[in-house]
């Protein structure tokens, strides 16, 4: 009985006792925090789902960004190759970092002063690790800077509210690997879209690096400072109020909220640096770079497959067209390096043309462009044009318009297709380019006369599988006056080809447009007896009746056939493809009109036997039973490693690239 009664008098006891007390703590909670605190923890749930919604976004715009301000230093395939690692590493360091309701205004601070040097430190340590020549490490040690500390500050963030409207401990580890997950799952998800919007036409493409990162990094700021607004309201009121607080843990919360001032302040000069250093700052063009003045860029823009720029290697002599890490062509400079066949000590004739300024241009630096042309001395039936005045030509990607040109000059009407709107603006005004555009009053542009000198902007898949509809025999009655005699196919961009215009049904449609004894060239970079030049010679032969390749490689003729160059080094292979039986694709002897008053196509043209690549020399003798199967090497739709296939040699291209010109032209844009 008497253990009974203990229980029953415990509570009697401190409720009399401590009843003063009670009453007057209650009278203090009544005048600090019951007022706020109902609809604060109506309002929890929904802060905390727009703060994890805005850095999930955040994350997505800074996996976009930072390999976007790499690509001018490294291109996109070297830029991307090890992201996803570096990604998943730093996502992983913040699940074994410990944290506390009170590290969140620390962290926003720290994720705004990234973002908002963002541009600033990606340029730096970019041209600083290229300089080392690693295409593996150096991408991968300048995004680290960046992406690591915002993936893991946005990664804690997230944790801190989740675990805060959850009520849990910071301590579980059930709550780190949740919150760990679906980030990582919605944030891959969310990056995936924003690329494939950010890889369509404007208006999308020209935001640049710079105008992501201040977007980001503004309404990180924004959102830094409204915190710290709301935490030092609620220091002010609980010391206003009479709240009990000891003198350190008041003085230590004073101190918090000026370091964390502070820290706005800093992050503000850090905008400030990054917007008014390079790649953000907007030069007048022309402007001279490079420590001894090597560098004269005319015109940079950002486009919608890369950063596009017009420049002037004052070293060497010669005008350069490049997107991103990769040179789209070039030309000669000077009175002594542009001279034509028919210059004169009296009359230098400029074999490239003049440019919009009075520039006289001279010969392309690349070869391969040249080589391209040499598809007008295949022979053909005879029932086709002899004169150029009525032939027509389907011309896939620009570059400087060195083909454009050139058909221009002989009269062969182009058709151009350039995905990228800046690309064909530059070559017009830089490169002395032909002028054309879609014709006026034409309701659909699949319909015009290939006689029409015309271009048009996008994919040129799109609209070569639209055409081939349109002028099939179901479609259009007299379908042999809307196809071409001439096909050239140049899209090779960054080491690496876009691997959807490769395939047996792109060629398929291709052939539709083509006449029947027309001639198609394709231009291809790599190593001769690369799974990637031998998946495009069979896919090409499966596609054409008969096929012949050669390489661009100005070597004399009393010079080996072939002494190992064809794989040792990246070399321009053009396939010169028929759909025709009854031709044999042999060459005719070139004529003085041929060569444009050209030297370099007078010496392609006159020695062309020489750089013929046999087919045994791409395909190879010594296979497995897998690869002599046919579909091993056949791209279609459905099966298509040809990308895969290039990543190797777009990274060998990017060294090669910086042989071609200096670190400083490179770092210039």
């Amino acid at each position: 009985m008497a253990q009974r009664k203990k229980p029953q008098a415990a509570p009697e006891t401190p409720s009399t006792s401590s009843e003063a007390p009670a009453s007057s703590s209650s009278s203090d909670t009544a005048i600090a925090i019951p007022a706020a605190e109902a609809p604060n923890s109506q309002l929890t749930p929904i802060l905390v789902l727009l703060k994890t919604v805005y850095l999930i976004v955040v994350l997505g715009l800074t996996q976009y960004a930072s390999q976007k301000a790499l690509t001018p230093l490294y291109g996109s395939t070297t830029t991307s190759q090890n992201y996803d690692m570096l990604f998943v590493m730093s996502m992983c360091v913040s699940l074994v970092l410990p944290t506390t309701a009170e590290m969140e205004g620390t962290l926003w601070n720290i994720l705004a002063g990234v973002l908002c040097l963002a541009p600033y430190s990606a340029y730096t340590f970019g041209a600083w690790t290229a300089r080392q020549r690693d295409a593996f490490l150096g991408p991968l040690i300048a995004q680290l800077p960046l992406s690591a500390p915002v993936a893991i500050a946005a990664n804690l963030i997230i944790r801190i509210n989740f675990i805060n409207l959850l009520r849990v401990s910071h301590e579980s580890r059930v709550a780190r690997i949740l919150v760990f997950l679906t980030t990582s799952a919605w944030v891959q998800m969310t990056s995936g879209f924003i690329s494939a919007v950010a890889s369509r036409r404007p208006p999308y493409a020209p935001y640049s690096e710079c105008s992501v990162f201040f977007a980001t990094g503004v309404s990180s700021l924004f959102i830094s400072a409204l915190l710290l607004a709301v935490n030092s309201g609620r220091h002010f009121l609980k010391s206003f109020g009479g709240s009990p607080s000891t003198g350190g843990s008041s003085r230590a919360r004073t101190n918090a909220v000026g370091f964390k001032a502070a820290g706005l302040v800093l992050n503000l000069a850090l905008l400030w640096t990054s917007q008014s250093n390079r790649p953000c700052t907007t030069p007048i063009y022309p402007y001279v770079s490079g420590k001894k003045g090597e560098v004269r860029v005319l015109a940079s823009a950002n486009s919608v497959t890369g950063r596009i720029v017009v420049a002037e290697n004052m070293k060497d002599g010669f005008r350069y067209l490049r997107c991103d890490h990769s040179i789209l062509g070039g030309v000669w400079l000077g009175e002594d390096k542009i001279a034509a066949l028919s210059s004169t000590k009296e009359k230098i004739v400029p074999a490239g043309g003049v440019d919009l300024i009075g520039t006289r241009l001279g010969e392309s630096i690349y070869s391969a462009f040249v080589l391209q042309d040499a598809m007008r001395l295949f022979e053909r039936k005879a029932a086709s044009p002899t004169l150029a005045a009525g032939q027509s030509a389907l011309v896939i990607g620009m570059g400087m318009g060195v083909m454009a040109r050139s058909l221009d000059q002989i009269g062969i009407k182009a058709t151009i297709l350039e995905i990228d709107p800046v690309v064909q603006a530059f070559a017009q005004n830089f490169f002395a380019a032909p002028k054309q555009k879609k014709p006026e009053g034409v309701t659909t542009k699949y319909l015009i006369d290939p006689l029409t000198p015309q271009t048009h902007i996008g994919d040129a898949r799109d609209f070569i599988e639209t055409r081939a509809q349109r002028i099939s025999p179901s479609f259009f009655a007299a379908k042999d006056v809307m196809k071409y005699d001439y096909v050239v196919h140049d899209c090779f961009s960054g080491g690496m080809v876009p691997a959807h215009l490769f395939t047996k049904e792109f060629w398929w449609n291709t052939k539709m447009l083509m006449k029947d004894d027309g001639i198609i060239a394709v231009n291809f970079a790599g190593h001769a007896s690369s799974n990637s030049s031998r998946a495009i010679l069979t896919t090409l032969e499966d596609s054409f009746a008969k096929c012949r390749v050669f390489h661009d490689m100005l070597r004399h003729k009393d010079a080996p056939r072939d002494d190992g160059f064809l794989d040792s080094e990246i070399v321009n292979l053009v396939f010169f493809c028929t759909q025709s039986d009854d031709m044999q694709l042999s060459l005719r002897k070139p004529r003085d009109s041929d060569y444009l008053d050209s030297r370099v196509r007078q010496h392609i043209f006159k020695n062309l036997e020489y750089m013929e690549v046999p087919r045994s020399r791409i395909m190879g003798s010594e296979l497995s039973s897998k690869q002599r199967d046919n579909k091993f090497y056949l791209l279609t739709d459905a099966r298509n490693p040809l990308y895969d296939w290039q990543v190797g040699v777009a990274l060998e291209h990017w060294k090669l690239m910086r042989m071609v010109l200096s670190d400083e032209m490179w770092e210039a844009y």
